[in-house]
């Protein structure tokens, strides 16, 4: 448990909070994908990048949450990941969404192996231990991903064109450090403002434990 974190939480005067859980990837893999801004040259001015200490992979994304009903997302947290044994995820190629040709979103995927299944397996437990406490359930499919950046919203179809060509030179690029170990789950709050988010740690559950 994060204790201080969540003392900072409850101390605020707003009732809702951003809250998602997420793995946390290793701090070598999130400079490499960092770096990767400067091989997009001529599409840099339209993307926003996220910072390399933001990187993350979501799990579930709870959205604005009352913050009464936060400590029963890190107890769904800690029951989802009992059973389940670290494993590691292996990341694919660079994507684009909606499209890589016109993309508005910059991320990178991961390879449907036996790390990927077991993620979604435990994906499906957070999901059943969040609906007993009385939260909705994920209907989308999951699509687990790093984000890299975001087109500008003032970027203008060519923009979105000159980004996708860039994207697809760099497709097929893999950092040296392309494993990402699971072995805890992070109950994470999510802080917008115009400067970019602010991620405060709340929980972590370890898996197996």
């Amino acid at each position: 448990m994060v204790v201080d974190a969540w003392q900072l939480v409850k101390s605020e005067k707003s009732p809702t909070a951003r809250i998602f859980v997420a793995v946390p990837l290793p701090e070598a893999l999130c400079r490499e994908l960092s770096a990767l801004e400067s091989r997009f040259v001529l599409g840099r001015p339209f993307l926003r990048w996220v910072r390399a200490d933001l990187m993350h992979v979501t799990v579930r994304f709870l959205g604005s949450t009352v913050l009464d009903r936060v400590p029963l997302v890190t107890e769904a947290t800690e029951r989802a990941v009992k059973r389940a044994q670290p494993h590691t995820l292996h990341l694919a190629d660079l994507g684009g969404f909606p499209n890589a040709e016109s993309p508005r979103i910059l991320w990178v995927g991961l390879q449907r192996d036996a790390g990927y299944r077991d993620l979604a397996v435990l994906f499906e437990r957070l999901n059943v231990e969040l609906t007993h406490h009385g939260f909705l359930e994920e209907k989308h499919a999951f699509t687990p991903h790093i984000t890299l950046a975001r087109v500008r919203d003032d970027a203008r179809g060519n923009d979105r064109r000159v980004i996708g060509e860039e994207l697809a030179t760099e497709r097929a690029f893999l950092p040296d450090h392309s494993d990402v170990p699971v072995r805890e789950l992070i109950v994470m709050r999510s802080d917008l403002s115009p400067s970019g988010p602010t991620y405060t740690p709340i929980a972590s559950a370890t898996l197996g434990s």
